[in-house]
């Protein structure tokens, strides 16, 4: 009786052998693949919060003041910027007189300034200083804010920078401009 016992019991151990090693492929490749479905919905997951930061943190606006341009007689400066739709919008303003109404006189003086077919020439400056882009926006785009009196008293732009793309803009750490006249 032991020995017949022993004996089925050796067949039924081979069986479930031979079933646990023709099942075990199959488990591995359905828990292989099935692993690999679930990291790469997962990927897709993190993929999706790291682009949601990031575009939380491009169309926030960013406001660049650039340095006072006493050779032209521009001061308070500055250029408000925020990504949106793959554009970048931006203002532009600049004071001509200061808080008493007087005038910054330019130390360079320019005989036809303004001239509509000048340009001011925006250069956007990564954290280490390298020029990463640059834009042209001309004087016949700007509007001159005027006092009461009807004397020119700022300049005032919006308008959209095309050519940047958004790899490019989280880079940008400083805004300055040079002009042609």
């Amino acid at each position: 009786m032991f020995k017949q016992f022993v004996k089925k019991a050796t067949t039924i151990k081979s069986i479930l052998l031979i079933i646990f090693l023709t099942l075990l492929p199959f488990v591995y490749f359905y828990s292989k693949s099935e692993y690999t479905k679930l990291k790469n919905d997962n990927d897709k997951i993190i993929q999706a919060a790291i682009d949601k930061k990031i575009l939380d943190s491009i169309s926030k606006v960013k406001t660049f003041n650039i340095e006072n341009k006493d050779n032209i007689g521009l001061h308070n400066i500055s250029l408000k910027s925020k990504f949106e739709n793959g554009k970048v919008l931006y203002m532009f303003s600049a004071d001509l007189v200061d808080e008493h109404g007087i005038e910054f006189k330019a130390t360079t003086p320019y005989p036809n300034f303004p001239n509509y077919n000048d340009r001011l020439i925006f250069r956007f400056i990564d954290k280490d200083g390298f020029v990463i882009f640059s834009e042209d926006i001309y004087l016949n785009t700007i509007t001159d804010i005027v006092n009461e009196k009807g004397e020119r008293i700022a300049l005032n732009c919006n308008g959209i920078f095309s050519g940047i793309k958004k790899d490019i803009y989280l880079k940008i750490n400083k805004v300055d401009f040079n002009w042609a006249f």
